[in-house]
């Protein structure tokens, strides 16, 4: 549970069991979810489920809802108790919505991005399943099939239209068609004139398309115009600095990155700060850190492959890039032109690696329902 409020509601739930040692978990299940107290419901439910007593609809709601909390774990199990004997087919439409919808995050969060996808082809799609499969056809590298389905996201006000730009910017940027992604990064500042993100991101577009000059101008105006300018940017902007030769101000940035990145998660760039400033141990220390926060998640595997052929350790980079495609990392189009791993890009073992898992890769696609 998330919140000091949901588990005082769950309390408030399970007084009665004191007092009811047959209390109903499924009637109070029921109740809670008639009240839009998810949390409660999905907990009473998920009780009610402990019992074994067989009740499609009750299972399938609370399995919805687990996903929902990121109980993944519980959500699973429910699952695969009712997999086999549920005929779907015969499911209302509201259930099958919360059926194929928790079936797809579990399938997302377990790497699995083609089950995911093809879960969500059973169902009308709303705005979370517009972003759940472009975030799989990103996972995946199929970048323009993510572009359109970001396209279908509603953009109700000023922030969910700077969210799409932002989106489709950085679809683009994964792609390498930096001159699309530079268009959509600059109408996301237009939308939000004083938000470093969108700032940071032309800039490392710019940067990617060779034009070092305008990189720093528009991460100089990110960090001008937004007080709370996260890491990211400074590291970006140290390194152009550091290639300019100018040792101070980027070794002030990256100290600033010290400053500011100091939870062990995948969207740190601590390690990267840390290698710059020649304490290359403590850098593979904190990638390690950041691996074993979550050593199911890909990303993290490449990223540790990224730094180590950063400072040139070439057979343990491409252990770590292995790993990350062991562990599901597609991102194909995205490796072609990423320079960071370029000290590894020549290897055998590389080549091997691509060549391995682009064959595993293609099978997976040929089981994806377009």
């Amino acid at each position: 549970m998330k919140s000091l409020k949901n588990i005082i509601i769950l309390l408030l739930y399970a007084a009665p069991i004191f007092a009811q040692p047959n209390l109903d978990f499924r009637a109070l299940g029921r109740k809670a979810l008639s009240n839009g107290e998810y949390t409660a419901a999905a907990y009473f439910l998920y009780a009610d489920y402990l019992r074994d007593t067989i009740n499609f609809d009750d299972y399938i709601v609370a399995a919805f809802l687990l996903t929902n909390e990121e109980e993944y774990d519980k959500a699973e199990r429910m699952y695969a108790k009712i997999q086999d004997t549920i005929q779907t087919e015969h499911l209302c439409d509201s259930l099958k919505y919360f059926y194929y919808s928790g079936l797809a995050e579990v399938a997302q969060h377990r790497h699995n991005y083609i089950a995911a996808i093809n879960y969500t082809n059973n169902i009308k799609h709303d705005r979370g399943h517009y972003y759940l499969r472009a975030s799989c056809y990103e996972s995946l590298g199929l970048y323009e099939s993510a572009i359109n389905e970001y396209r279908k996201l509603l953009t109700e006000n000023t922030y969910d239209e700077w969210l799409y730009n932002c989106y489709i910017g950085d679809a683009y940027r994964l792609w390498g068609n930096y001159d699309e992604a530079i268009r959509y990064f600059t109408k996301a500042i237009q939308l939000a004139p004083n938000n470093y993100h969108s700032y940071y991101k032309l800039g490392w577009c710019h940067e990617l398309s060779g034009d070092k000059e305008a990189a720093l101008k528009y991460y100089n105006e990110g960090i001008e115009k937004d007080s709370n300018s996260g890491a990211w940017i400074y590291l970006m902007r140290g390194e152009i600095y550091l290639n300019y030769g100018k040792a101070e101000l980027a070794e002030a940035d990256f100290n600033r990155v010290l400053f500011l990145d100091k939870i062990v998660d995948d969207d740190s760039c601590r390690q990267y700060a840390l290698h710059f400033l020649g304490r290359d141990a403590y850098a593979l220390q904190w990638m390690d850190r950041i691996v074993k926060s979550n050593p199911s998640d890909p990303g993290n595997y490449y990223d540790k492959a990224c730094l180590c052929a950063r400072m040139n350790l070439i057979e343990e980079s491409n252990e770590a890039l292995e790993e990350a495609f062991a562990k599901g990392y597609r991102a194909f189009a995205h490796i072609e032109h990423d320079d960071d791993l370029d000290p590894i890009r020549n290897t055998s073992k590389f080549k091997e690696t691509i060549a391995k898992y682009n064959a595993i890769y293609q099978n997976e696609l040929s089981q994806l329902n377009l």
